[in-house]
């Protein structure tokens, strides 16, 4: 065995991963760790517009597809530092005022998750309104709140993505969701599903926003009978992502099997009223996306000898194309800025414990570097902190979560010059 194995056998992999960080990011003076790399590290045609932060508080957005911005209001979760997990802690749901810096408590939730939030989100409609996931009695659900903190209505689903009209919303378990990745989902409730493979009664919901009602569309038994027909896997629903024009949806369906390490994916895609179903990827296992335009996306894919690459498809006719530009040869969080041709995207940490944040084009050669940000090493697991770079319909604005000071999250807000 090799120092590298002994050392996690003593540590564990995560606390050996933390080290190594802690060292990349520190030097050794005088026999004492001392920063020798800087937090936050522009590189590229951006400067720091905000940075939204509140002492004693974790302040973050969500995740990267959804828009935080609606004029000059900011909206973000904050949680104690010392928060845990939902079922413990309530989170405060509201928004900065960016040009007071103030921050404006609207209400809080105990559906909350640590990669993903509560999905806040601005009403697309009403102007002054805002939708995130919370609950009511026994069960998950959705409510809407003025910027006031005036409760509007309750949806008796929790929402995972809603069309542009707020005529359909899609929904899904998150219970079984959190337990089977943690940090994406909620365990406010027990998952009554966990003792079940596949359930038939559990999967992708329709709902009619107008009506409050649901309906199954999608079941995980039926979608779990085409490649696991034994049913020796276990499997559940995530990232669901509608259209911009409210068209279409795309989501994961992820299956594991108890037995063997890793776990593998199929990206669908669907019209909206859940009548036609098609397999986009079923090879390589997908892990990020986003929406080019209402027919085709971007995706990160991984190999099953763990070569990642970016590539678009047709939902059309499921065409596939590779990305080749010089950089993105990592896994991401790729957006693009609707009205233009340049996309954002990030990395996981890599030397020094920083993330890159990072912008192309699909006609360039390469990617060009923003900046290079600190993660914290303490923050890991459901618990880490992605870049998950986001940006603002119309605006010069890319908002990130970091933990780059004070063993907190914060979101620092860049302008693109």
């Amino acid at each position: 065995m090799g120092i590298k194995g002994a050392l996690k056998n003593i540590f564990g992999e995560a606390k050996l991963s933390a080290i190594k960080g802690m060292v990349c990011h520190c030097g050794c003076k005088a026999g004492m760790l001392v920063k020798r790399s800087p937090a936050l590290k522009i590189v590229g045609n951006v400067k720091i517009k905000h940075v939204l932060e509140a002492d004693g508080y974790h302040v973050y957005r969500g995740y990267y597809d959804l828009n935080y911005l609606n004029s000059g209001r900011f909206l973000c979760h904050r949680l104690p530092v010392g928060a845990t997990d939902n079922r413990g802690t309530k989170c405060d749901i509201g928004y900065y005022d960016l040009e007071a810096m103030k921050f404006h408590k609207v209400a809080d939730t105990n559906a909350w998750c640590w990669q993903q939030g509560s999905r806040l989100r601005w009403h697309p409609i009403e102007k002054n309104r805002i939708l995130f996931n919370s609950i009511e009695g026994d069960h998950y659900c959705a409510k809407i709140c003025d910027t006031d903190g005036n409760q509007i209505r309750i949806i008796d689903r929790p929402l995972y993505d809603v069309t542009p009209d707020f005529k359909y919303g899609i929904s899904l378990n998150y219970s079984r969701l959190q337990r089977m990745r943690p940090g994406y989902g909620y365990n406010y409730f027990e998952d009554e599903t966990k003792d079940v493979y596949a359930p038939e009664n559990d999967g992708l919901f329709l709902v009619d926003l107008e009506r409050n009602e649901s309906h199954l569309i999608y079941s995980l038994k039926e979608l779990a009978t085409v490649i696991d027909p034994a049913g020796k896997c276990i499997h559940y629903l995530n990232h669901v992502s509608i259209a911009p024009n409210g068209k279409h949806l795309i989501f994961f369906h992820i299956f594991v099997d108890p037995n063997v390490k890793g776990w593998k994916t199929i990206l669908y895609v669907s019209d909206i009223q859940g009548q036609e179903l098609k397999a986009l990827e079923k090879t390589d296992k997908v892990s990020h996306y986003c929406w080019m335009d209402d027919e085709s996306l971007m995706v990160t894919c991984v190999k099953a000898s763990g070569e990642t690459y970016y590539c678009t498809y047709s939902i059309k006719d499921g065409e596939k194309k590779s990305v080749d530009i010089e950089g993105l040869n990592t896994d991401g969080h790729p957006g693009r800025i609707y009205g233009t041709d340049v996309c954002i995207t990030d990395t996981y940490p890599l030397g020094k414990s920083r993330q890159k944040l990072m912008s192309f084009a699909l006609d360039d050669e390469k990617t060009t570097t923003l900046a290079f940000v600190y993660h914290d090493y303490r923050l890991r697991g459901e618990k880490r902190c992605d870049l998950h770079p986001s940006t603002a319909d119309g605006e010069r604005l890319v908002s990130v979560d970091t933990t780059y000071q004070k063993k907190r999250r914060s979101i620092v807000i860049f302008e693109r010059n």
